[in-house]
């Protein structure tokens, strides 16, 4: 692959996981695909190429301590920008350490509206859930997902067929920017998961927002 064809292909791959994930800052997009000491660089000039040729749109600095954000057509709301920024971090997270083979973001299922649907080359399914703790509401994600379990959970059911069928009902990932924050939604899980589904990566962990960043070396 010459170096006309190496820039096509990324730019692809630039433009396919804006699309996933809605909204994605530079530093996000170098992170994942332009790795390396010159890697930066070599992304905002992509990015500028991209832009200029209309084949992505961005937001400059929409915040004091955000950079550029690129979109593909809907430009996100300020008011939703700082959250799906966030989400898209986590994206960034799982991929550093995962293979994702599917990201779909703000998945409507009714009882309940995730703000990520991931699926890792494991097979396995994750509904993924950002909470900021100056949002201050009761988190009631558990009962929700509780509620979905008792009509979704079973094998067979339109849910899991949609999902490809797999062996188990998603596990839920969730992720919160504050320790007390954690303990609240920890105690919440306790009392509202009558069927034991399953919550983190593997056991039942809630993740703090700040250490996720610290390992993609933000």
């Amino acid at each position: 692959m010459n170096n006309r064809q190496f820039s096509s292909h990324r730019d692809k791959q630039v433009i396919q996981v804006v699309s996933a994930c809605k909204a994605m800052t530079t530093q996000q997009i170098a992170i994942l695909l332009f790795p390396g000491k010159a890697g930066l660089r070599k992304c905002q000039q992509r990015l500028k190429y991209l832009a200029d040729h209309k084949l992505i749109n961005f937001i400059k600095r929409p915040f004091f301590d955000m950079p550029n954000v690129y979109y593909l057509k809907k430009e996100p709301s300020l008011s939703a920008l700082q959250h799906i920024v966030a989400v898209t971090w986590i994206y960034v997270w799982l991929s550093k350490h995962y293979e994702v083979e599917h990201w779909e973001t703000e998945v409507d299922f009714g009882i309940l509206q995730c703000d990520a649907l991931c699926k890792l080359k494991e097979g396995l399914w994750y509904f993924i859930e950002f909470d900021r703790s100056i949002s201050h509401n009761g988190f009631k994600k558990p009962m929700q997902y509780s509620e979905l379990y008792s009509k979704e959970g079973m094998l067979g059911s339109d849910l899991l067929k949609k999902l490809e069928n797999p062996s188990k009902f998603p596990r839920i990932l969730i992720i919160t920017d504050s320790a007390k924050r954690g303990v609240k939604i920890k105690n919440s899980i306790k009392q509202d998961n009558p069927y034991g589904i399953g919550y983190g990566l593997e056991k039942n962990e809630i993740y703090l927002y700040d250490e996720i960043l610290k390992e993609v070396n933000v």
